[in-house]
């Protein structure tokens, strides 16, 4: 569906959080559940949630540390039909310590 899309509004080092529009105004009809997808650089589907209808905000957890992942966000409507929005391209972030060291 054109001028659907989500947005990944928090990263860390195992997770990325993703929102998206409520796609029941764009289709004007109720959405029975959303797919959230979660896939390699290479394009393997990694993993994936459901989430009810009311909802327009996952966090996908479990994933490495910086590392480049693919997001699709799929809504089904009630008339069965699934509709895509524009995929994602985010980056979980970077893990370590930041030393500040004094030398004497």
């Amino acid at each position: 569906m054109a001028n659907w899309s989500a947005s990944v509004e928090n990263a860390t080092t195992t997770s990325l959080a993703i929102s998206w529009q409520n796609l029941a105004l764009l289709m004007r009809q109720r959405v029975l559940h959303y797919f959230v997808l979660i896939k390699s650089k290479s394009g393997g589907v990694m993993n994936g949630n459901i989430v009810s209808e009311n909802t327009n905000f996952d966090v996908i957890r479990g994933l490495s540390t910086y590392t480049e992942y693919q997001i699709s966000i799929v809504g089904v409507g009630e008339n069965g039909t699934a509709y895509t929005g524009n995929e994602l391209t985010a980056w979980t972030d970077e893990g370590g310590k930041l030393c500040h060291c004094v030398k004497k």
